[in-house]
């Protein structure tokens, strides 16, 4: 009962001392991520001198056939330059077990993950961030959801 009470704090303690500036989840309605379906999503940047970290966060179920997600990001300047792309993987289950990772109820689980963790914009403006799954599958079910949340990082 007193792990309990500690979790629970600290918890919440996290929750509350958040630095998100922008936080969008994109639900899928149909379960399912196409091949084809670039996620897009847009945050302003006023702050230049501070420090970033963008995260993303899925949420799945137990139908999502895999252990791991590929993904494929964009980062886009306010002139529409490419910042950043890059390939990464994500484990959502034990690859041995299938036991899910993350906060879970009622057969829904949600992981977060840092995309970048560090990164300084050059310029005010509208910045642009895409996501596409790099599964290969034509349709990849057991998404239900996926977002991203931008950090502003505390200066040491």
């Amino acid at each position: 009962m007193k792990n309990l009470i500690w979790i629970i704090l600290f918890s919440s303690f996290f929750i509350s001392c958040s630095n998100a500036i922008y936080e969008n989840n994109i639900d899928f309605e149909s379960e399912v991520w196409h091949l084809d379906s670039s996620l897009t999503y847009t945050f302003e940047i006023e702050d230049i001198n501070s420090e970033y970290e963008i995260l993303y966060v899925f949420r799945n179920n137990l139908d999502y056939p895999y252990h791991n997600l590929f993904i494929q990001n964009f980062l886009y300047s306010p002139n529409n330059n490419k910042i950043i792309s890059d390939i990464q993987e994500v484990i959502l289950m034990d690859k041995k077990t299938g036991k899910p990772y993350g906060k879970g109820f009622a057969g829904i689980y949600q992981n977060k993950f840092i995309a970048i963790s560090s990164l300084q914009f050059t310029e005010k403006g509208t910045y642009t961030f895409r996501l596409k799954q790099y599964m290969r599958e034509e349709t990849l079910g057991g998404i239900l959801s996926v977002g991203i949340v931008l950090n502003k990082l505390n200066k040491k």
